[in-house]
């Protein structure tokens, strides 16, 4: 085939290139189809042999063995979507919600209880909680859980848009948990969870009325169910929630629970045995509040819980310094609602008060120490202010003057300002009659307070803190108060 000399440094026109296109295209290849390797196969290929060294133990093994010079170049495969895919709602509300919706999934996932409880409280069957596997599988129960965390977090980082996408969510699950309620699925367990959800959701912002309106819906569907007994040996998970926001609500109120102590140990598992009374007794023997002539006086009931909530916190004393292995959260849970019923049963924080001081102020000072384990979505310690000014009321007329009493009453008053959040003036009253209780008892160290508080529902990882920041204050006015005393 003779030689054909082309000049490339002209324009080549459109005749130039047909005849260099004809002149390439003759030899032997003159006619053939060009088989191009499939591309969706090649890439089908190194897919399957990324596999294979990732997941056959064979090749694993010699990739180990390989020499140190030698690289392995694993392939990636690449996430398709943004991570939320597989929720029932993959379509964002608001446009660029989609990092709020992400940061409330990661928020409802995460630890429920104070960092100070971690060495005693053991959570690692919390990653299977149905509260959580209900956000991957109910659309409703997504909205709400949605719109109640990006409620609970900070406003200032959600706001404005935080504020939108909590309104498009709470209206979606209304419009659903409607279509849901006049149908067949009325009593569904994922109906059931998505209204004390949006119970709890009301409780958070304060709006009690209409917190009271899901509740009473929540008693009629556990009575469309067969009863709390019967819906408990079902789904105990889902009673244990219904039960917190039935006494979180009685507690912020005042007003007796739907349920009853016996409801939550009915087929319950995780109620700890406490002590007989008489071992109680042997045990706290040298006590000098067990030695009090008016402690003898209290009622059986309360003088039952009191030794039991003693016993309770115990328990969370040594698991937290390690000497007895973690308590599960569940367990946890379980007895707090338990003992917190009781305490109900015995009182409301609206009921009248009784004769004896004494009994009033361990009844309150009980209900404080319970409730400042119902942490908040954001593991903050609740408010409760009615439980404050309950307590504010009986120190204001307070006429004891046995140790014994005085005992009571200081525990009371350091209970209070280690376990619930505190109005802004609280301290205006609270860190003088701390002092003024301190010298009367004439203790004058952190050490001699902590040792009166010991006899008593105290657990040092949660409480001492606080504690200590109490005496501090109080350190000001008890030394004014004893040069006041000198001076007279």
């Amino acid at each position: 085939m003779p030689y054909e000399f082309i000049n490339n440094n002209g324009t080549i026109n459109p005749s130039a290139r047909k005849q260099i296109r004809r002149h390439v295209a003759t030899g032997k290849n003159a006619g053939k189809k060009l088989a191009r390797p499939s591309r969706k196969k090649a890439f089908e290929l190194s897919r399957k042999s990324a596999a294979a060294v990732i997941k056959t133990p064979e090749v694993v093994k010699k990739t180990h063995d390989s020499k140190p010079t030698e690289e392995v170049i694993y392939a990636v495969e690449q996430q398709i979507g943004d991570g939320l895919s597989i929720l029932p709602v993959p379509d964002e509300l608001v446009p660029g919600s989609r990092p709020l919706e992400r940061m409330a999934i990661s928020f409802i996932g995460g630890l429920r209880h104070a960092p100070e409880m971690s060495n005693a409280l053991d959570t690692t069957s919390m990653s299977s909680s149905i509260w959580v596997q209900f956000m991957f599988s109910d659309e409703a129960y997504f909205h709400c859980m949605v719109a109640l965390s990006v409620t609970v977090l900070d406003p200032i980082a959600i706001k404005p848009a935080g504020l939108l996408v909590a309104a498009r969510h709470l209206s979606q699950t209304f419009r659903l948990i409607n279509e849901r309620l006049s149908g067949d699925n009325a009593a569904s367990d994922t109906t059931i969870a998505v209204v004390v959800m949006l119970a709890e959701y009301e409780r958070q912002l304060g709006h009690y009325n209409n917190c009271l309106v899901h509740i009473e819906g929540l008693q009629r569907m556990v009575e469309l169910r067969g009863g709390i007994s019967k819906l408990t040996s079902i789904n105990p998970h889902l009673t244990k929630k219904i039960f917190r926001i039935d006494l979180e609500y009685a507690l912020h109120t005042g007003s007796p629970t739907r349920f009853s102590p016996q409801d939550i140990a009915f087929g319950s598992t995780g109620i700890l045995r406490f002590p007989r009374k008489h071992q109680r007794r042997s045990e706290q023997k040298g006590s000098i509040v067990y030695r009090s002539a008016k402690f003898k006086q209290l009622s059986a009931d309360l003088e039952d819980v009191f030794m039991d909530i003693i016993y309770f916190a115990h328990l969370l004393n040594e698991t937290s310094s390690r000497r007895l292995p973690k308590m599960d959260h569940c367990v946890f849970h379980e007895n707090i609602l338990f003992l917190g019923y009781r305490l109900i049963a015995i009182s409301t924080l609206r009921g009248p008060n009784h004769p004896n001081n004494l009994e009033d102020m361990i009844h309150l000072g009980l209900t404080t120490f319970v409730s400042a384990f119902f942490w908040s979505l954001d593991r903050s310690i609740p408010t409760i202010p009615l439980l404050t000014e309950s307590i504010r009321s009986i120190v204001q007329r307070y006429a004891g003057d046995s140790q014994e009493e005085r005992a009571v009453l200081l525990w009371l008053l350091f209970t209070l300002a280690a376990s619930i959040s505190k109005q802004p003036d609280d301290e205006v009253w609270l860190v003088p009659k701390a002092a003024e209780t301190m010298d009367a008892m004439d203790l004058h160290t952190w050490e001699d307070v902590h040792r009166t508080l010991s006899m008593f529902p105290w657990v040092n990882a949660t409480h001492n803190t606080a504690g200590q920041a109490l005496w501090q204050k109080s350190r000001v006015p008890l030394s004014l108060l004893r040069e006041r005393l000198e001076i007279n």
